[in-house]
């Protein structure tokens, strides 16, 4: 800046109106680096006393402000710099006056918000070559932060030169992490070293998580050290033992909090592969196989644990060891714990498989009821579990097998096989042999089960009497499992504002689509031709059309209607189509 600048600058703070109560002004002009003490000698400013500081005369020059010359104006020139505030001994003038700088850093300081202290400005001259480049230098003032002490704007400074705007100590050390283990071709590691301070980041980085490196200690190390250390925070020390070089007692709480901020991220792909670059050159799959699973359940940093747990669960169904209660713990602990999206249907298999055995065990014996109605209820009130987790298991099971672990497939392939047996040589067979035996009777003598609704009254029970009233819709989704209902009924309940409730009936006989199609239709006679067709009253129930002649025959305001073609309506013809209709 040159000296008519100054000159200007100085005259514009000495002619600005006085605060109130104050008679006079005082600037006090400091320039550490002396670079403009060459240009004092020039500077005249109308009505101002020029004063330089020369290290000996602080007394003299308190004297004249204080008790010489009360009511002067007057520039002093400070080119010193005090390492405490009590070294000064004007600066009980300087608390009440106001202060120049004319420098470049000062400047910049300003703009930036960064308070004008010593250890601030050495700070700021730490990372000139970072101010050097205009984007940066802006990229920093939009973080829009006031800087008081260094630590922030190291931080800051690092933030934007690994792509950040803004963050803290963590949010650093994520985007190195992010970066890859190659020092070399880090990207962000690089951006430090060139522009802004490589010792300033490993400061950083000791001082929140413990680390300290060296030429020896490379990035690999500092993954290792705050992966492990994480771990450390729940899980029992014992587990790591032989692995103390990578841990820091202190910093527990720090590098969890660092996973686990990383991990909640939307892309954790790079902390997931770093777990994995980890787990392989400690060999921690081998370590963590040997601990009990209730060790194994405190920790969830490294998908390893969940792989120990989960195939030693498998192995073990495979060898018919099901151990329901500490199965059923740890499917509930792991909803919850990191990376447990990446292993959600194997957890969802382990579950179903210790709900089947649950069943099992509780009906050992096999089912022993001998009134038809009964063995009905039975399966209406609990039975039905037994499908509705044997279908969850399969739907589990297979979404596993479309993206397969190929450390988990073949043991959860062999634990398939107890399952398929459980439930088809187990169940099926007992709940056959039961029905079969309580249902003989009344299926030889009347063709149909006595005290239990038939498929062949549905329009007579639970139509006519809503369609005299009101408007009925009646959805019919062929083959629908019982306890798919059920779970349909739940969900109904929960996520509407309506009531729900679910009830069944037996079908015809044979119970396939045809015939049970018109078993639902109003109508006194159900007869069948000599081409197997299903007439109803004399009329053809084959297509949706002629099934709506027999509603409309009950019921003339009745339409039938396939879901594909109400999918293609539009909402003014669906609302045209059901208008003064009482059955749908």
């Amino acid at each position: 800046m040159d000296a008519d600048r100054i000159t200007q600058d100085l005259k514009e703070m000495f002619t600005a109106p006085l605060w109130d109560f104050y008679q006079r002004r005082i600037i006090f002009w400091h320039d550490e680096d002396r670079e403009f003490e060459d240009m004092l000698d020039e500077l005249e400013i109308p009505g101002v006393t020029i004063v330089r500081l020369t290290g000996t005369n602080n007394f003299a020059v308190k004297k004249l402000l204080l008790h010489d010359d009360p009511t002067g104006n007057y520039l002093i020139y400070d080119p010193f710099a005090y390492a405490q505030p009590q070294d000064d001994w004007l600066r009980d003038i300087e608390r009440f006056s106001e202060e120049y700088r004319a420098d470049y850093y000062s400047l910049l300081m300003s703009e930036l918000n960064i308070d004008a202290k010593p250890a601030m400005r050495k700070t700021v001259k730490l990372y000139a070559d970072f101010f050097r480049n205009k984007q940066r230098t802006d990229r920093l003032k939009r973080i829009g932060r006031v800087y008081e002490t260094p630590l922030q704007l190291h931080i800051d400074i690092m933030a934007v030169l690994v792509g950040l705007s803004g963050g803290t100590a963590q949010d650093v050390i994520i985007a190195v992490l992010e970066g890859g283990l190659d020092e070399e071709n880090n990207g962000a590691l690089n951006a430090i070293r060139q522009f802004g301070n490589i010792e300033a980041f490993w400061q950083l980085v000791q001082k929140y998580t413990g680390f300290i490196h060296g030429d020896d200690r490379p990035l690999s190390f500092l993954a290792s050290h705050i992966l492990l250390t994480a771990l450390s925070q729940t899980m029992n020390p014992g587990v790591l033992k032989g692995l103390e070089r990578f841990l820091s007692e202190s910093n527990k709480a720090y590098c969890y909090s660092i996973v686990h901020e990383w991990r909640s991220r939307e892309d954790n792909s790079e902390l997931f592969r770093l777990c994995r670059v980890v787990e392989e050159e400690l060999k921690l799959p081998a370590r963590f196989e040997k601990q009990e699973i209730e060790t194994l359940l405190t920790g969830d940093i490294f998908p390893a644990i969940h792989e120990a747990i989960l195939k030693r669960f498998f192995t073990e169904v495979a060898e018919q060891v099901v151990k329901v209660d500490l199965m059923l713990r740890t499917a509930d602990n792991r909803r919850t714990s990191g990376w447990s999206e990446r292993y959600a249907d194997y957890y969802d298999c382990l579950y179903y498989i210790a709900r089947m055995q649950e069943f099992y065990q509780a009906n050992v014996g096999g089912f022993h009821v001998v009134e038809p109605k009964n063995v009905w209820k039975l399966y209406m009130d609990k039975a039905y579990e037994m499908d509705s987790f044997y279908r969850h298991f399969h739907f589990a099971f297979g979404n596993s097998l479309k993206d397969s672990n190929p450390l988990l497939e073949d043991s959860l392939k062999h634990a398939a096989g107890y399952v398929e047996g459980l439930y088809q040589n187990w169940f099926l067979a007992e709940l056959s042999e039961c029905w079969t035996n309580a249902a003989a009777d009344d299926l030889t003598r009347l063709g149909y089960v006595s005290e239990i609704g038939r498929q062949r009254d549905f329009f007579r029970h639970y139509i006519k009497g809503i369609a005299d009233n009101s408007r009925v819709f009646v959805i019919i989704s062929d083959a629908l499992r019982y306890e798919v209902a059920v779970e349909l009924c739940d969900c109904l309940t929960r996520t509407t504002r309506g009531s729900a409730k679910v009830e069944a009936v037996q079908s015809l006989f044979p119970s396939i689509t045809k015939f049970g199609m018109a078993a639902l239709l109003p109508g006194k006679a159900l007869a069948v031709n000599d081409s197997m067709e299903v007439l109803v009253d004399g009329m053809q129930t084959r297509s949706t059309a002629e099934r709506e002649k027999v509603f409309r025959a009950a019921n003339e305001n009745s339409i039938a209607v396939t879901y594909s073609d109400v999918l293609n309506m539009k909402r003014a013809e669906r609302r045209e189509l059901v208008s003064g209709k009482s059955i749908i």
